[in-house]
């Protein structure tokens, strides 16, 4: 099992670093699990952020941008990346 997150602990030999917003770093985080596995057996795609815990209706257009790009972007990129 591999973690996947922005804040991977480089000395960790199953974290690494991934910003789920860029299909490109997922990719090369999928070429990587190949490279020392042979292949990617399943994954669980929970990537998410929640910013100052404020409702969705009083974020700032920038706040939801993120937010979205990380809760939704980042699942949808990860499950369509490994097929």
């Amino acid at each position: 099992m591999y973690a996947l997150d922005l804040a991977a602990d480089p000395n960790s030999e199953r974290e690494l670093s991934v910003d789920v917003t860029n299909p490109d770093s997922l990719a090369g985080a999928r070429d990587q699990i190949i490279a020392r596995e042979g292949k990617v057996d399943s994954i669980v795609a929970a990537a998410g952020v929640v910013e100052d815990d404020v409702a969705a209706e009083d974020m700032a257009p920038e706040e939801f941008d993120r937010t979205m790009n990380v809760n939704l972007r980042g699942v949808f990129f990860h499950c369509t990346d490994v097929r």
